[in-house]
C-alpha cells in the first residue's frame, strides 16, 4: 500500500506551524457562529461588516510585522504590482461569477444575461490561467493538477467546506426568521457541528498516517451526507432541539475528513514544492466556501427563503456535495499518482 504521511517532511517547525494553523482554524470554527451572532444581537447585523474591517486590519498589521523582508523588496515592486493586479482581477471575476449565481434570479435579469456574465467571468479566469502558466514563476502552479491524489485531496477539502458552510447559511436564517430565535441563540444551536468534529478530528489526526486515508474520507463524507439528509426535514413548528443531533453527526463526518484530506495532498506534493502547492490548495479551499454559499443561496431563494421546503432543498445540495466528495475520495486517493515529480 502506498504510504501516506500526515504532513510532509518539514521537520519540527513545519509540525508546529501545522498545529498552530489547526488550532487557529478550530478557534475560528468554534467562535465564528457565536461572536458575530452576539454582536448582531447586541447591535445590528450591519456591525458585522465593521468587525470584518477591524479583523482584516489587525491581520494585515500582524503580517507586516512578522514578515519584515517583504518591506525591503524594493527591486521587485513591479513583480509585486503585477501579481497583485492579477490576483485582484481573478478575485473580481470569481466575485462576479458568484454574484450572478446568487442574485441573478432575484434581480429577474433573465437567463441569457446571467449565463453571459458567468461565461465571461470563466473566460477571464481561463485567460489569466494561461497568462500565468507562461510566466517563469507562476502564481498558481497548474502543473500540480496532473497529480491525481493531489487534486482529489484538494477537491475533497473544497467539497467539505461547501457542505459545512452550506449547512450554516439556510439553517441559521430559518432559526431566526421562522422559529424566532435571536442571532445569538441561533449561533449556539449550531454549535453541535463543532462539538461533533471535536470527537472525530483528533482520531483522524492520530491515525491518518497509519491507515489509508480512504478509510476516513469516504465514511466521513457519507456520515456528513447522512447528517444533512436527517437535518433536511425542517417543518413548521419544529422544536429547537431537533437540529442538535443531526448537526453533531454532520460535524463528526467533517472532523473525520480534514486531516486525512490534508495528508493525501501532502503525500502527493513533490519534494520541495510545498510552497508552490499551498496557494493552489488554498484556491480549492476558498472556492469550496464561495461556491457553497453561492449555490446554496441560489437554491434556497428558488425554493423560498421563508419556507421549510426552501431550507430543505438548500440542505439537500450540501448532502449531494458530500456524496460527490466521497465518490472522488474513493476513486482518486487509492493507488499511485502516476505523475512526474
Amino acid at each position: 500500500m502506498h504510504r501516506l504521511v500526515r504532513g510532509g517532511d518539514g521537520g519540527p517547525d513545519a509540525k508546529e506551524a501545522a498545529q498552530a494553523q489547526a488550532l487557529a482554524a478550530l478557534l475560528a470554527a468554534a467562535l465564528g457562529p457565536v461572536l458575530p451572532a452576539a454582536l448582531a444581537t447586541a447591535t445590528t447585523w450591519r456591525a458585522l461588516f465593521g468587525l470584518d474591517v477591524v479583523l482584516a486590519a489587525v491581520t494585515a498589521a500582524a503580517v507586516w510585522r512578522t514578515l519584515p523582508p517583504a518591506r525591503r523588496m524594493v527591486g521587485r515592486i513591479s513583480v509585486l504590482v503585477r501579481d497583485a493586479l492579477m490576483a485582484f482581477v481573478a478575485a473580481a471575476a470569481v466575485a462576479t461569477l458568484f454574484f450572478s449565481v446568487i442574485e441573478g434570479a432575484r434581480l429577474d435579469a433573465g437567463a441569457v444575461p446571467i449565463v453571459a456574465v458567468a461565461v465571461g467571468a470563466l473566460g477571464l479566469l481561463a485567460t489569466l490561467a494561461v497568462v500565468d502558466a507562461r510566466r517563469h514563476r507562476p502564481l498558481v502552479p497548474l502543473r500540480l493538477l496532473r497529480r491525481r491524489r493531489f487534486v482529489a485531496g484538494n477537491i475533497v477539502r473544497g467539497l467539505t467546506e461547501f457542505a459545512s458552510l452550506g449547512v450554516f447559511l439556510p439553517l441559521s436564517g430559518y432559526l431566526q426568521d421562522e422559529v424566532g430565535h435571536s442571532p445569538l441563540i441561533a449561533g449556539l444551536l449550531l454549535m453541535p457541528i463543532i462539538l461533533g468534529a471535536l470527537f472525530t478530528a483528533p482520531v483522524a489526526e492520530k491515525y491518518a498516517g497509519r491507515v489509508h486515508v480512504v478509510w476516513f474520507l469516504v465514511p466521513g463524507l457519507v456520515c456528513t451526507a447522512a447528517g444533512v439528509v436527517w437535518l433536511a426535514h425542517i417543518a413548521p413548528g419544529m422544536p429547537w432541539w431537533f437540529v442538535l443531533a443531526p448537526l453533531a453527526v454532520v460535524g463528526a463526518g467533517i472532523g473525520a475528513v480534514e486531516s486525512p484530506a490534508e495528508a493525501v495532498v501532502a503525500s502527493d506534493t513533490p519534494a520541495g514544492a510545498d510552497e508552490a502547492a499551498w496557494p493552489l490548495g488554498r484556491i480549492f479551499y476558498l472556492l469550496g466556501i464561495g461556491s457553497g454559499v453561492a449555490v446554496v443561496s441560489a437554491v434556497w431563494q428558488a425554493g423560498g427563503v421563508h419556507t421549510a421546503s426552501g431550507v430543505n432543498s438548500a440542505l439537500g445540495v450540501c448532502a449531494v456535495a458530500a456524496l460527490v466528495g466521497a465518490a472522488i475520495a474513493a476513486a482518486g486517493t487509492v493507488g499511485p499518482s502516476r505523475a512526474p515529480s
